[in-house]
């Protein structure tokens, strides 16, 4: 039997789990997958275009832009119905409206599903791939808090700091998209077209390129097998295509990995209409430090690769805070974030460095805590640091855990080179470390803005949104379809203080995920983890309600554990576990005369 020649490129990790999940119980096809988001995707395709390929299979924009420059036929992993659901079920769970936002292949499924049952569900479909930003930002001016979409709107509404849910593709719509492969696989043809830019490419330089036509589609692309580990470097190139054409030319730095590169772009003139080509020259390696001392990001390698995403914790209290770090970002003035140890600092930061006017230079985090003393010379001293860089947003993240010779140290460097008039500096102290008198003397003279995160046990009412949306973060990252907490587990988290704050809730989330088989996580999972919590924290709080009994018997510990915790008023319990007066009576029949309640 003759097999399809298959290439798979999946735009989030946890499709490609699928993918290969699905590829495993099939003797009809030979499929290769890889990693790749829109123009990164593309390019992958056009790359392997010539390795004799009958069909190549990808999803949503991505799918779209591989349609565009490549004569393959290309399959869009469209979400099912039950996709749709699912996804709008967890949105539901989640405070505040929401809308369904992504191209005709998961708008017009919404639309007929939701219409056949009844539901009003706010629906719009992008055209192209510029209507996204326009479209979600009047969704968000008309009140619209939570996007729920593909991968292109999710990414244009994470910039705009919008909560978002991503609607993945299922089991069930991977096998349906396999077998319309294998069905169309006697109608491939694989040719590449090339156009007059080649010449204009191969004259000027052996670098390696990758050219766009006016309307952003990659038309060109000479990168090799080898050159794939680097196509974070790539992945923004579109949207400097406007630029490069209307200046003729444009310029950028960016870090990947290890490694610093150069990206430079010409217009190049030809009789069917102007091409912005970018060529990418690996500048210099930068001498390895200890891990995770130094990292370079750009604006839109948010949420991308190496690292768990940030969530944008725009709810309840928090977005308050996000709101005076936007407010903060368009001055040129130096921030000190405050805390406890775990609320979420690069959350912050990032969104002050989205909001500047420094957000199309790079974003440098030097972590502090992991500074010894070869990476702090190095730091203060080597022409490569960041330190001896100008107009980028360099985050000190934990600048409390430097010792007070290395603070002395970096103090007397700062005033001493224009640091922070030269970028804008962010800083981030923990618990007492702000009292430290060198910071403060340094903190003054640099006359910075205080920007006090609140914790967790400050702001109970945003637990449970926020643990959605950490687990549908979590959800594609794994690729798995867990739909929420059930209710009792919402309750316990929200009764818990959660000492490690959001670092914490995400670690605390992920473990229930990862030991789940359920569509819904069960309450008396989140009790066991809640009381390992209690115990990894050494908690002053009492202990959880215990884990034994029937489930009638351990609700009835937690309601009467929320009872002490309210001062025996059973107004306030009933309200904060959201049921009734009498309900709460019900549960709490048989406790001892010795717990007395007001009426």
């Amino acid at each position: 039997m003759q097999r399809t020649k298959i290439l798979a490129i999946a735009p989030y990790e946890g499709l490609r789990e699928i993918l290969l999940e699905q590829l495993s119980a099939r003797d009809d096809v030979q499929a290769d997958v890889y990693m790749g988001d829109l123009a990164a995707g593309a390019a992958i395709a056009t790359t392997l275009e010539k390795e004799g390929y009958d069909v190549i299979l990808s999803r949503g924009g991505t799918a779209m832009l591989i349609q565009e420059t490549v004569d393959l036929p290309v399959i869009d992993i469209t979400p099912s119905a039950s996709d749709l659901l699912r996804y709008v079920r967890m949105a539901q769970n989640i405070p505040g409206r929401f809308a369904i936002v992504g191209f005709s292949s998961i708008t017009h499924t919404a639309e007929e599903l939701f219409g056949l049952m009844g539901i009003k569900i706010k629906t719009v479909t992008l055209r192209e791939e510029q209507d996204a930003e326009a479209t979600i930002s009047a969704l968000a001016d008309e009140g619209y808090s939570l996007l729920v979409g593909d991968t292109i709107a999710v990414d244009t509404a994470m910039k705009l700091r919008m909560n978002t849910i991503l609607i993945a593709s299922g089991k069930e719509s991977v096998k349906a998209s396999l077998d319309e492969a294998v069905r169309l696989s006697a109608l491939i043809h694989a040719s590449v077209h090339r156009n007059l830019v080649y010449k204009d490419i191969i004259d000027k330089s052996g670098l390696s390129v990758i050219a766009f036509d006016a309307q952003k589609r990659l038309i060109y692309s000479n990168l090799t097998q080898d050159q794939l580990e680097y196509q974070r470097a790539f992945r923004p190139l579109p949207e400097y295509v406007s630029a490069t054409l209307q200046e003729g030319e444009f310029h950028i730095t960016r870090r990947i990995k290890n490694n610093l590169f150069e990206i430079k772009g010409y217009r190049s003139h030809q009789p069917a209409g102007d091409s912005a080509v970018f060529y990418i020259n690996r500048r210099l390696s930068i001498p390895r430090l200890k891990d995770g001392v130094v990292e370079y990001y750009h604006m839109l390698d948010a949420n991308q690769e190496e690292k768990d995403p940030w969530p944008i914790d725009n709810i309840g209290a928090m977005a308050a805070v996000m709101e005076s770090a936007r407010t903060f970002g368009k001055v040129r003035a130096s921030i000190v974030l405050s805390g406890e140890t775990g609320v979420p600092y690069d959350d912050v930061a990032f969104a002050i460095y989205q909001a500047s006017p420094l957000s199309t230079s790079p974003f440098v985090v030097i972590d502090c805590s992991l500074i010894d003393a070869k990476s702090f010379d190095w730091v203060l001293e080597n022409e490569k640091s960041p330190l001896f860089e100008a107009h980028v947003t360099i985050f000190m993240k934990h600048f409390s855990a430097l010792d007070e010779e290395q603070c002395q140290r970096f103090i007397r460097h700062a005033e001493c080179s224009s640091l922070s008039q030269r970028n804008r500096l962010i800083f981030c102290v923990s618990g007492q470390a702000g009292e430290n008198e060198l910071m403060k003397r340094y903190f003054s003279t640099l006359d910075c803005c205080l920007l006090r995160i609140p914790p967790l046990k400050d702001r109970p009412q945003d637990i449970a949104g926020l643990a959605s949306l950490y687990l549908s973060a979590l959800n594609i990252m794994h690729g798995r379809q867990v739909l929420g907490f059930e209710e009792a587990g919402n309750h316990l988290m929200t009764g818990y203080d959660w000492p490690g704050n959001n670092d914490q809730l995400n670690r605390f989330v992920k473990q229930c995920l990862l030991r789940v088989t359920s569509p819904y996580i069960p309450s008396g999972l989140v009790l066991e983890g809640i009381a390992n919590e209690r115990k990894m924290f050494a908690s002053t709080a009492s202990m959880g309600p215990p884990l034994y009994g029937t489930l009638e018997e351990i609700n009835k510990h937690i309601a009467l554990a929320v009872l002490r915790e309210e001062n025996m008023n059973r107004q306030r319990t009933a309200q904060r576990l959201g049921i009734s007066r009498s309900t709460l009576w019900r549960m709490l029949s048989g406790m001892s005369e010795q717990n007395q309640v007001d009426p």
